[in-house]
């Protein structure tokens, strides 16, 4: 995949898809070679190895920046090296700075920006609450609690947290965005997780405004179990 990576790379160098694509697959041989155990636990030479691919993926889209940045995927695997490898605070907030700058509206900067200050990557609470009020803060006030709620969303599904209620959540503003984003966007998956998250927030009015959209059936890839749908109907109504 490597070979064949480099050799579109190489007949396409105008391409900005073909050049982040390289990146892409250097940084999935790095972790190939370093696997997914805790870092402690990963034996000293895939380390080096790993290290190595993510050098060679961070060069790929430097040596490539003036082309490949106009698709905004560049900065998103730029953001995720620049978690790999530790950048101090003022270099990744530079680096996210550019990105909103160049486009506002794509999900993953935000998703990925956020992880370095997950608790698994030596950030904490306070800081991960600070980054999202800052990088919400330009979009307007829909749209700033629309993105609010969906980077929460991110946070619960990659676990930056054991628990949802660890998390820096402001469950108030949450739910707020989380009606915006399904005002735009009224599909059953976002429906059925916001009420899911309504469950989670102890918020009984937001939970019955999302219940009563679901159609024709709650989603058991999101509810797991009937019962735990009824169940949350049934405490929405005490």
């Amino acid at each position: 995949m490597e070979d064949k990576a480099r050799a579109w790379a190489t007949r396409s160098p105008n391409a900005p898809v073909a050049q982040i694509f390289l990146a892409d697959v250097l940084l999935s041989h790095g972790f190939a070679i370093r696997g997914t155990d805790y870092a402690y636990k990963v034996p000293p030479d895939q380390t080096t190895e790993f290290k190595r691919y993510i050098r060679l993926a961070r060069s790929q889209l430097e040596n490539t920046k003036t082309i490949a940045s106009v698709d905004p995927s560049w900065y998103e695997f730029m953001l995720n090296i620049a978690q790999y490898q530790s950048w101090p605070a003022s270099q990744h907030e530079a680096l996210f700075t550019e990105a909103v700058q160049r486009e506002p509206h794509f999900l993953q900067t935000y998703f990925v920006g956020s992880g370095r200050f997950s608790p698994k990557w030596g950030g904490s609470r306070d800081e991960l609450n600070a980054f999202i009020t800052k990088a919400v803060a330009g979009l307007g006030p829909t749209q700033s609690d629309a993105m609010y709620a969906r980077i929460h969303w991110w946070i619960a599904e990659l676990r930056y947290f054991d628990r949802f209620e660890d998390a820096p959540v402001d469950c108030v503003r949450m739910m707020r965005g989380a009606k915006a984003v399904v005002l735009d966007y009224p599909d059953q998956w976002n429906i059925n997780n916001f009420a899911l998250f309504a469950v989670r927030c102890q918020d009984k009015n937001a939970f019955d405004y999302f219940a009563k959209l679901i159609q024709p059936k709650p989603m058991m890839e999101v509810w797991r179990a009937p019962a735990y749908f009824e169940g949350a109907v049934a405490w929405a109504r005490q």
